[in-house]
């Protein structure tokens, strides 16, 4: 699954044969005829065998593989602690934990990883799907602690602080795909500092804070009511600037060749560049309001309950993502035909990334809306109300 092998092929010709006219596209019949007359000039030209009307091949897997077995990703974890009790009273733990991980997923392909040819006859550059624990580095350390205390029948106090740090030069996963591939193809056009740096991970948050009280109304044999405040608090999120730049081809009608190709059917282009540190930015901090209210009603072993709840009661409305769904993240480059405002003709130039350091407005420039929210997803949920009604037995 981590690599492109078993998805469809897929080949493209241009269609050069004479107008048809589809008529009347929701009847059945004129499609029929419509595909029969494409078809027929196809195979009077040739067919699949055709190679002038040819504009575009794709077959997956034609030149990554996977040599040996796969391990997992995975995170080795440590942790100590210690809790307190105070009599029925109260409670208070608290948890060091430090996790490493490894086994990453990664696509390498080098002057070792040798060609492939296609089933189409092309020479391609190969490339190996693999472990690499070398390469990548992603480490979290946490302290976690957490109290309760109750003061008499009525009213219960609680809450919980992780104070923690992710750290490393790679994710590892997203929450569209889970694990994801690291990219070790072409390494000699790429520098560690500005290709993998290091720092703050995506899902770093620093501090996470959570404050709850429970006011019991009642609490008899046969019904109970009590009312909850829970207020949180969580850190931003990183981000940075980061996007591709050329080191080879055209720009402009000049020919571009930053580093000489040592010996690849393919070299690249592009390639990534962070032109600042990948934690420079961060999200709003997040404030949120929660109430609910919970009536329980029993009969014999079962119970009714009604839960009405408002969560974020004073509808805060603060940047809480660094999912490119929600959050603009755009960085333009000539690699991209981007606009810098000190650009010749208001373009972003190329640059040696191998021996200039780039200077924003003229090499690259954060897109007019660069860490904004583009979407609901870039916002903390709205104030939202919800009523649960249910049986437990």
């Amino acid at each position: 699954s981590t690599s492109s092998a078993g998805a469809p092929a897929t080949f493209q010709w241009l269609y050069r044969g004479p107008s048809i006219n589809l008529g009347n596209p929701a009847n059945p019949a004129d499609t029929a005829a419509a595909l029969t007359s494409l078809f027929n000039w196809f195979n009077s030209v040739g067919g699949i065998n055709n190679t002038s009307f040819l504009s575009a091949v794709a077959i997956p897997g034609g030149n990554v593989v996977i040599e040996d077995s796969l391990n997992s990703p995975n995170a080795e974890e440590f942790t100590i602690g210690f809790s307190k009790q105070f009599g029925g009273r109260g409670i208070v733990r608290v948890t060091a934990v430090h996790r490493t991980f490894g086994d990453f997923y990664t696509t390498r392909g080098d002057l070792t990883t040798g060609t492939a040819t296609t089933p189409t006859g092309t020479i391609v550059d190969r490339q190996v799907v693999e472990n690499n624990n070398s390469a990548f580095e992603r480490e979290y350390n946490g302290l976690q602690s957490q109290f309760q205390w109750r003061f008499g029948k009525k009213v219960t106090l609680g809450g919980n602080w992780t104070i923690s740090k992710l750290e490393g030069n790679f994710d590892g996963e997203n929450r569209n795909s889970g694990p994801v591939t690291g990219d070790l193809t072409y390494p000699e056009y790429k520098v560690a500092s500005w290709n993998r740096p290091k720092g703050d991970l995506s899902a770093d948050q620093r501090h996470k804070v959570a404050l709850y009280g429970v006011y019991r109304f009642f609490d008899n044999t046969h019904n109970a009511l009590n009312v909850s405040l829970l207020q949180t608090f969580q850190t931003g999120l990183p981000y940075g600037a980061a996007q591709n730049v050329l080191v080879r081809g055209t720009f402009a009608g000049q020919a571009i060749n930053f580093l000489p190709n040592p010996g690849y059917r393919q070299p690249p282009t592009q390639v990534a560049y962070a032109f600042t540190d990948i934690d420079a930015f961060r999200t709003d901090n997040i404030l949120r309001t929660d109430l609910s209210l919970n009536y329980t009603f029993r009969f014999g072993k079962a119970e009714l309950f009604v839960s009405p709840e408002i969560a974020n009661v004073f509808n805060a409305q603060n940047l809480d993502t660094t999912d490119t769904r929600g959050i603009d993240l755009t960085v333009a480059t000539a690699a991209t035909g981007g606009l810098c405002r000190n650009g010749a003709n208001g373009r972003c130039q190329p640059f040696n990334p191998y021996t200039t350091t780039p200077v924003e407005g003229l090499h690259w420039q954060r897109g007019p809306n660069f860490g904004k929210a583009i979407s609901n997803l870039g916002y903390q949920t709205p104030r939202t109300f919800r009523v649960s009604l249910g049986v437990r037995f």
